[in-house]
């Protein structure tokens, strides 16, 4: 259709009525074919004439990415509004908390975008070395580089979490979504119990 109305376009209308009249007596040819046969039809009607541009000239060939296959290694970046926990580190892999559910990153594994809901973040830098961190919110790329990307709004290692308070928020939090009197406020409150119920399990 594109390439259609570019020939409009450009032919005169005694030129479209003998280029058109040709095209119709062929068979309709395959998708790949029909540049071909749009020259084929222009070449006949408008020998004197070079062929007008279509979409595909403008695009450019897409080719495969060199690489070796899947690397041993993980790339991570970790970032925070206030800091970055990991920048271009090799780990062994990655478990974030998506919405979706508990998602494991590996090298080698499929493009993906997820947002992160309240929950424990876990980096395997070794097998012997392991790292949590409980993230509030954020995102996750996983690039097919075997690179990934988190971002979170803000991430606290799991072990400065103090049990006692964050049972403490859970129940204020609770109490500020009972008494909550508009909209607004019950949003907040209810944002507060989701991350402190998150947090006190985490915790435990």
């Amino acid at each position: 259709p594109l390439a259609t109305c570019v020939w409009r376009a450009w032919l005169p209308g005694a030129m479209l009525r003998r280029a058109a009249a040709s095209l119709s007596r062929r068979a309709a040819p395959p998708a790949r074919a029909a540049y071909a046969s749009l020259a084929d039809g222009w070449a006949q009607a408008a020998p004197n004439l070079d062929p007008p541009n279509v979409a595909t000239d403008f695009m450019t060939e897409m080719k495969a990415p060199e690489g070796t296959g899947i690397p041993a290694k993980l790339t991570l970046n970790f970032y925070l509004p206030h800091g970055v926990e990991f920048d271009a580190a090799e780990v062994d892999s990655v478990t974030v908390p998506a919405e979706s559910g508990d998602m494991g990153v590996l090298p080698g594994h499929m493009p993906s975008v997820a947002r992160l809901r309240p929950g424990v973040l876990t980096v395997n830098t070794t097998d012997s070395d392991v790292k949590k961190y409980f993230v509030s919110s954020g995102y996750v790329m996983v690039h097919p580089t075997s690179v990934t990307d988190v971002t979170a709004m803000e991430a606290v290692p799991l072990e400065q979490i103090d049990a006692d308070a964050a049972k403490k928020g859970l129940e204020d939090a609770k109490a500020a979504l009972a008494s909550a009197s508009d909209d607004l406020a019950k949003a907040e409150a209810q944002v507060g119990v989701e991350v402190f119920t998150a947090m006190a399990a985490a915790s435990n």
